[in-house]
């Protein structure tokens, strides 16, 4: 426990670092970013756009002259988002050096979800045409039609993401063909630890509480460090609101939802406000719903009940900030097994996640600092019988993470940041089924990523290197004598984006990425109920190190946009666990043993939006990704099956109080898949069908939305 002080003591000393420096802040302003938004059509000038500057989390609104200022900024690189309802959002990168820059921006109309800013890929915010990395977004109108559903859910379709589900509450995103362990998730600026090496470990984030999604496609360890060899789920919450002229407001948001499938219901409240400077957050959701239903029959023992909470409170000046976050997210997950076994078994688990997290920002001269210190919790309990009194399985896992980041300010065409990076978890494994021993790990981080920019070509590219330790404790139970293990790593990315005309870029990025094997896969054995089998770990395991190559040509326009990727990820000592064919005499589940081969993962992703008229849009996509164990030949295991997607958008504008109401279609056909391993199953092709309808709805002075979806 006093290491987990230890670390929060230094997250409240940087924000009381930044606090007092915020008279001689003050002092160092430098410049301002204005101009003037028009309508790209009638060349008028466009009332009310938001212009945010990213980086900073400061923005304003064009008056009635479609005029916009955002001074105090001091001189480094900025990207700036113009946004406006019915437009095609404007990302623009600027570089502010001593003194004014003026950027006048023309709008364009258009119905389209066009990617905008990623946050993900590289330390500083920038556009999809800059990006060195595939990045998938799913944010604005896209996003709430996903309401009520797991944050899984809210990110299918996406090219190369699919899903790992085990029930109507346990979905992970898979992303091209890596999932669990191999995938880190990022809640708000904080890596989300809820125990997720196993197929039913889903992430525990209120899906209802997400502004943004982001999916970076790739190793992204230089920046986040074990485990993201297939990718970066970037989860975004909205942002507090701020009053720069010291009035007050308060805004609330009411959601509900049903489904019928399961007969789910739900619904969500935010308040959200602020006094002057002061901005604070509130948020409370639910669901709860029964057994899924399918063409061939109810899917026994699917039910899901959940109950979050969130709270955030924060002060923000032009040159400084700091936020308190706190959420809960409670669940119970009814757990499906193989109904050959047995159709009528109802294991469950109960689920809950506490997170409390520090953040802080300050610019000075020149420099720009981040400083996010968190705590959070995972407590798992695990029951083989619905009406049993006590768990059979019960693990509890705090852990507590420190990043802190300085972005410095251009040197001539250079810039970039530089970072430190600690972890601290412990596993803390209790009742009758214990899967693993109890452990310590600890992790030092130190990073630095450089971008170097000019008219047509951005290199950009960086080190990170990872010091582990892990201190495995004595269990009799698993037969395991106490010991340390100790990994390092030293990882590395360089890309480049080389736009030789205005709305194309071609972007080629080589990343090396790492991953130590979990103490589950060291030392496991024994039944993992949730996933009905008899798992043993290999404690002769040795880290995962990838070498990830991938391409993709961009264009982007405000009516059209196409992506073309294709990638190669290969991954030495690839850690998976092997059946046996033998099974436990007394839990009857087959055994399961973890081993190590080389391994090649290639594929690639097309997606293509156009809007035909100004009120009908199009959308195709295909994903495609083929998985080999390399020692064998042989497919590696839960490869998804090859995919094409296609739909139809009609969106009209205003039709007296109902405001963009359209119609949408979407076919999604998915491949049978034959490449499998050889003690998997074949499965068949199929096609979905997805209708959806919906508008905005304006009345005595309150905004709402309606969405029906089938």
């Amino acid at each position: 426990m006093n290491a987990w002080k230890k670390v929060l003591k230094n997250a409240v000393l940087v924000s009381i670092v930044i606090q007092f420096s915020l008279q001689a802040t003050e002092l160092l302003s430098i410049g301002r970013i204005k101009g003037t938004v028009f309508d790209g059509h009638t060349r008028r000038p466009l009332v009310g756009v938001n212009v945010y500057v990213t980086n900073l989390k400061r923005g304003a609104v064009t008056d009635a002259n479609g005029g916009y200022l955002i001074d105090n900024i001091h001189e480094g690189v900025y990207t700036v988002r113009f946004s406006y309802v019915g437009y095609a959002t404007v990302i623009k990168t600027i570089k502010l050096e001593e003194g004014d820059i003026e950027v006048d921006v023309m709008l364009q109309q258009s119905v389209l979800q066009l990617p905008t800013v990623s946050v993900t890929a590289k330390p500083q915010a920038t556009d999809a045409l800059h990006s060195p990395q595939s990045v998938s977004s799913r944010e604005g109108r896209e996003l709430e039609s996903f309401r009520g559903s797991t944050l899984g859910e809210s990110m299918k379709d996406l090219p190369g993401v699919s899903l790992l589900s085990t029930g109507s509450g346990i979905l992970k995103p898979v992303v091209r063909g890596l999932t669990s362990q191999r995938v880190v998730v990022i809640n708000d600026g904080v890596r989300q630890e809820g125990q997720q090496w196993a197929d039913e470990h889903g992430p525990e984030i209120d899906a209802s509480d997400v502004q943004r999604i982001e999916v970076v496609r790739g190793p992204g360890s230089v920046l986040y460090g074990s485990d993201a060899l297939g990718g970066v789920v970037n989860v975004v919450k909205p942002e507090l609101s701020v009053r720069e002229d010291g009035s007050s407001v308060l805004a609330s948001k009411i959601q509900s939802h049903y489904s019928t499938n399961n007969r789910q219901v739900g619904g969500a409240f935010t308040l959200d406000g602020a006094t002057g400077r002061v901005g604070y957050r509130a948020h409370l959701s639910l669901r709860k719903g029964g057994n899924l239903k399918t063409p061939r029959g109810v899917l026994h023992n699917t039910g899901v009940e959940e109950l979050n909470g969130a709270a955030r409170v924060g002060y923000r000046t032009d040159h400084s900030g700091i936020s308190i976050d706190f959420s809960h997210v409670g669940s119970k997950l009814e757990i499906l097994e193989d109904p050959n076994e047995d159709p009528y078994a109802t294991p469950y688990q109960r689920v809950i996640h506490d997170r409390i997290s520090l953040q802080t920002n300050l610019t000075l001269e020149g420099v720009r600092f981040e400083a996010i210190g968190a705590f959070q919790q995972n407590w798992r309990r695990e029951w083989e019988e619905a009406d049993e009194p006590e768990p059979l399985l019960e693990l509890i896992s705090p852990t507590a993470t420190l990043d802190v980041k300085a972005h410095h300010r251009p040197v001539g065409s250079l810039f970039g940041t530089v970072g430190i990076s600690f972890l601290r978890q412990e596993v803390d494994s209790r009742r009758e089924n214990r899967l693993l021993p109890n452990s310590l790990t600890n992790n030092y981080a130190v990073f630095v990523f450089e971008e170097l920019h000019t008219s047509s070509l951005v290199v950009s590219g960086g080190l990170r290197f990872d010091s582990r330790s892990v201190d495995v404790k004595t269990s009799d139970v698993l037969n395991v004598a106490g010991q340390k293990r100790s990994y390092s790593a030293l990882t590395g990315s360089v890309g480049a984006v080389y736009r030789p005309v205005e709305p194309l870029a071609i972007a080629v990025n080589l990343a090396h990425g790492w991953r130590a094997p979990t103490t589950f896969e060291l030392f496991a054995d024994g039944v993992h109920e949730g996933t009905a089998t008899y798992e043993i770990g290999n404690s002769a395991l040795l880290p995962e190190r990838a070498w990830n190559l991938d391409a993709a040509i961009r264009y982007i326009t405000p009516h059209l946009m196409l992506e073309v990727s294709v990638f190669q990820n290969t991954i030495q000592d690839y850690i998976f666990p092997r059946p046996t064919g033998q099974f436990d005499s007394v839990s009857t589940f087959q055994i399961y043993r973890y081993g190590q081969a080389s391994a090649t993962l290639v594929g690639g992703e097309i997606t293509a939006k156009a809007q035909l008229k100004p009120w009908i849009a199009v959308t195709i996509g295909a994903d495609l990704i083929r998985g080999t164990n390399n020692e064998t030949g042989a497919s590696l295991p839960r490869i998804p099956a090859p995919r094409m997607m296609a739909g139809i958008r009609l969106q009209n504008g205003e039709w007296g109080i109902f405001q963009r109401s359209y119609v949408e279609l979407n076919v999604k056909y998915t491949s049978a898949q034959r490449r499998i391993d050889p003690l998997e199953s074949e499965t068949s092709e199929y096609t979905l069908v997805d209708v959806a309808t919906g508008f905005d709805i304006s009345l005595a002075q309150q905004q709402g939305t309606i969405a029906v979806l089938s």
